[in-house]
Protein backbone atom coordinates (compact mmCIF):
# COMPACT_ATOMS: atom_id res chain seq x y z
CA UNK A 1 0.00 0.00 0.00
CA UNK A 2 1.37 3.47 -1.44
CA UNK A 3 2.04 5.86 1.71
CA UNK A 4 0.69 9.68 2.04
CA UNK A 5 4.40 10.54 1.56
CA UNK A 6 5.17 8.12 -1.53
CA UNK A 7 2.06 9.22 -3.25
CA UNK A 8 2.89 13.24 -2.69
CA UNK A 9 6.73 12.56 -3.98
CA UNK A 10 5.69 10.31 -6.73
CA UNK A 11 2.92 12.26 -8.25
CA UNK A 12 5.02 15.52 -8.37
CA UNK A 13 8.04 13.37 -10.40
CA UNK A 14 5.27 12.01 -12.35
CA UNK A 15 3.86 15.40 -13.15
CA UNK A 16 7.11 17.19 -13.77
CA UNK A 17 7.94 14.43 -16.06
CA UNK A 18 5.16 14.47 -18.30
CA UNK A 19 6.04 18.45 -18.18
CA UNK A 20 3.58 20.02 -16.27
CA UNK A 21 4.91 22.91 -13.84
CA UNK A 22 3.30 24.97 -11.52
CA UNK A 23 3.53 29.32 -11.41
CA UNK A 24 5.40 30.46 -8.51
CA UNK A 25 2.80 31.39 -5.65
CA UNK A 26 0.16 29.51 -7.13
CA UNK A 27 -0.07 25.57 -5.04
CA UNK A 28 -2.98 25.04 -6.39
CA UNK A 29 -2.66 24.78 -10.90
CA UNK A 30 -0.72 22.69 -12.20
CA UNK A 31 0.03 23.88 -15.75
CA UNK A 32 1.16 22.82 -19.19
CA UNK A 33 3.07 24.39 -22.37
CA UNK A 34 0.76 24.19 -25.56
CA UNK A 35 2.54 25.38 -28.84
CA UNK A 36 0.63 28.78 -28.67
CA UNK A 37 -0.22 29.29 -24.86
CA UNK A 38 -0.15 27.72 -21.40
CA UNK A 39 -2.97 25.26 -20.43
CA UNK A 40 -4.59 25.00 -16.86
CA UNK A 41 -4.13 20.66 -16.67
CA UNK A 42 -4.93 19.98 -13.33
CA UNK A 43 -6.48 22.10 -10.38
CA UNK A 44 -6.19 20.96 -6.73
CA UNK A 45 -8.96 22.45 -4.93
CA UNK A 46 -8.47 22.93 -1.10
CA UNK A 47 -12.43 22.04 -0.60
CA UNK A 48 -12.82 19.21 -2.96
CA UNK A 49 -12.94 15.65 -2.52
CA UNK A 50 -8.84 15.25 -3.64
CA UNK A 51 -6.24 17.27 -2.12
CA UNK A 52 -3.53 15.86 -4.28
CA UNK A 53 -2.50 15.19 -7.96
CA UNK A 54 -4.44 11.55 -9.33
CA UNK A 55 -1.48 9.62 -10.92
CA UNK A 56 -1.83 6.87 -8.00
CA UNK A 57 -5.78 6.59 -8.15
CA UNK A 58 -6.69 7.84 -11.81
CA UNK A 59 -5.36 5.21 -14.90
CA UNK A 60 -6.29 8.22 -17.18
CA UNK A 61 -3.62 10.51 -15.92
CA UNK A 62 -1.37 7.68 -14.94
CA UNK A 63 -1.29 6.67 -18.77
CA UNK A 64 0.16 10.26 -19.43
CA UNK A 65 3.29 8.86 -17.61
CA UNK A 66 2.72 5.32 -19.56
CA UNK A 67 2.91 7.63 -22.75
CA UNK A 68 5.66 9.53 -22.06
CA UNK A 69 7.95 6.34 -20.85
CA UNK A 70 6.97 4.87 -24.19
CA UNK A 71 7.47 7.68 -26.25
CA UNK A 72 11.08 7.61 -25.08
CA UNK A 73 11.60 4.20 -26.86
CA UNK A 74 11.17 2.02 -24.31
CA UNK A 75 8.96 -0.92 -23.28
CA UNK A 76 6.33 -0.75 -20.28
CA UNK A 77 4.90 -4.20 -19.87
CA UNK A 78 2.49 -5.32 -16.72
CA UNK A 79 0.92 -8.63 -16.13
CA UNK A 80 -0.43 -11.10 -13.68
CA UNK A 81 1.05 -14.31 -13.24
CA UNK A 82 -0.86 -15.56 -10.28
CA UNK A 83 -3.15 -17.47 -12.80
CA UNK A 84 -1.34 -19.94 -13.95
CA UNK A 85 0.69 -21.88 -11.24
CA UNK A 86 3.25 -23.11 -13.66
CA UNK A 87 3.90 -19.68 -15.01
CA UNK A 88 4.21 -17.83 -11.81
CA UNK A 89 6.29 -20.50 -10.38
CA UNK A 90 8.71 -20.43 -13.36
CA UNK A 91 9.02 -16.28 -13.38
CA UNK A 92 9.71 -16.66 -9.13
CA UNK A 93 12.85 -19.15 -9.97
CA UNK A 94 13.74 -16.80 -12.67
CA UNK A 95 13.67 -13.37 -11.22
CA UNK A 96 13.05 -14.43 -7.93
CA UNK A 97 10.03 -11.59 -7.19
CA UNK A 98 7.46 -13.23 -3.63
CA UNK A 99 4.94 -14.47 -6.25
CA UNK A 100 2.23 -14.08 -3.72
CA UNK A 101 2.17 -10.36 -4.85
CA UNK A 102 -0.13 -10.29 -8.26
CA UNK A 103 0.61 -7.82 -10.68
CA UNK A 104 4.58 -7.31 -12.58
CA UNK A 105 5.95 -4.26 -14.19
CA UNK A 106 8.35 -3.55 -16.15
CA UNK A 107 10.48 -0.89 -17.91
CA UNK A 108 12.80 -1.93 -20.25
CA UNK A 109 14.79 -0.14 -23.06
CA UNK A 110 17.50 1.91 -23.78
CA UNK A 111 17.63 5.81 -24.95
CA UNK A 112 20.39 7.39 -26.97
CA UNK A 113 21.23 11.32 -24.96
CA UNK A 114 24.03 13.15 -25.85
CA UNK A 115 25.60 10.67 -27.74
CA UNK A 116 25.29 8.05 -24.86
CA UNK A 117 23.32 4.75 -24.96
CA UNK A 118 21.66 4.66 -21.41
CA UNK A 119 19.82 1.24 -20.87
CA UNK A 120 17.25 0.52 -17.91
CA UNK A 121 15.67 -2.61 -16.84
CA UNK A 122 12.83 -2.01 -13.56
CA UNK A 123 10.97 -4.27 -12.96
CA UNK A 124 8.81 -5.20 -9.16
CA UNK A 125 5.95 -6.53 -7.86
CA UNK A 126 3.36 -5.65 -5.92
CA UNK A 127 -0.63 -6.01 -5.04
CA UNK A 128 -2.71 -3.63 -7.50
CA UNK A 129 -1.94 -3.38 -10.60
CA UNK A 130 -2.18 0.49 -10.55
CA UNK A 131 0.56 1.00 -7.60
CA UNK A 132 3.13 -1.28 -9.53
CA UNK A 133 2.67 0.67 -12.59
CA UNK A 134 2.75 3.85 -10.58
CA UNK A 135 6.11 2.78 -8.11
CA UNK A 136 7.66 1.26 -11.52
CA UNK A 137 6.99 4.62 -13.15
CA UNK A 138 8.42 6.45 -9.87
CA UNK A 139 11.56 4.18 -9.52
CA UNK A 140 12.10 4.87 -13.69
CA UNK A 141 12.06 8.96 -13.27
CA UNK A 142 14.42 8.35 -10.43
CA UNK A 143 16.97 6.76 -12.49
CA UNK A 144 16.27 8.85 -15.56
CA UNK A 145 16.72 12.03 -13.99
CA UNK A 146 20.61 10.96 -12.21
CA UNK A 147 22.01 11.44 -15.64
CA UNK A 148 25.14 9.98 -14.50
CA UNK A 149 23.27 6.46 -14.71
CA UNK A 150 24.51 4.77 -18.00
CA UNK A 151 23.09 1.04 -17.06
CA UNK A 152 20.05 0.09 -14.46
CA UNK A 153 18.91 -2.80 -13.48
CA UNK A 154 16.43 -2.88 -10.64
CA UNK A 155 14.65 -5.84 -9.58
CA UNK A 156 11.86 -6.07 -6.99
CA UNK A 157 12.75 -2.43 -5.77
CA UNK A 158 16.49 -3.08 -4.97
CA UNK A 159 19.42 -2.19 -7.57
CA UNK A 160 20.72 -5.10 -8.69
CA UNK A 161 23.30 -3.13 -11.07
CA UNK A 162 24.06 0.31 -11.68
CA UNK A 163 26.79 1.77 -14.08
CA UNK A 164 27.83 5.89 -14.05
CA UNK A 165 29.14 7.75 -16.58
Amino acid sequence: MLTPKEIEEGNKKIAEFIGWFQEDGNNYTWFEKGESAIYVVYSLFPSGLHHDLPFHRDWNYLMKAVTKVEDLGLCLHTSNYCKAKDVKNNLAAHIGFNMLDSYYCDISGSIEEDNTTRYFQIQRMDMERQESIFRTIVMFIDAYDDKTIRIINVSDGEITRVERK
